[in-house]
C-alpha cells in the first residue's frame, strides 16, 4: 500500500508540521517500562511521559549512568524508576523483569480503582 492511500486510509498524518510532543495526553495512572532509558530516544521519551503524569521504569547496562539519568529525570517527576538491565544476560533480563513486577504490580494493586464504577457488570 503507499504512503499516501495509507494515510488517507487512516487519516493519519505522520509529517513534522502536524505532530509534537505537546500532542501526547496525560498518562496518569500508566506504567511505561523503556529500554535504554538512560540516553538518547528512550531518556527523551521518559521526559516526555513524566511530564504528562506516567510512572516510568527504565533500563540501563551501566548502574552509574541509570543512576545519574534517575536523578535528572527526577527533576521532572517522583515517578522515575531504574532497573538494572543487560539484554545479553539472561540473569540480568530475569532479574530486572522480577524487580519491575515486584514493584510496578505492588503499586498497582495498592492504587484506588480510578476508573469508570458502572464499566463493570455482573
Amino acid at each position: 500500500m503507499a504512503r499516501a492511500e495509507w494515510q488517507t486510509r487512516t487519516s493519519l498524518n505522520f509529517s513534522s508540521d502536524s505532530w509534537s510532543v505537546d500532542d501526547v495526553p496525560d498518562q496518569s495512572g500508566k506504567v511505561f517500562l523503556i529500554t535504554g532509558g538512560n540516553t538518547g530516544l528512550g531518556l527523551a521519551t521518559a521526559k516526555v511521559l513524566l511530564a504528562r503524569n506516567a510512572r516510568v521504569y527504565i533500563t540501563s547496562r551501566d548502574r552509574e549512568r541509570g543512576q545519574q539519568a534517575l536523578h535528572m529525570l527526577r527533576r521532572i517527576s517522583e515517578s522515575i524508576h531504574v532497573l538494572e538491565l543487560d539484554l545479553a544476560d539472561l540473569h540480568s533480563v530475569r532479574k530486572a523483569a522480577h524487580e519491575f513486577m515486584r514493584y510496578a504490580l505492588s503499586s498497582l494493586l495498592a492504587s484506588p480503582f480510578t476508573g469508570d464504577r458502572h464499566a463493570y457488570t455482573d
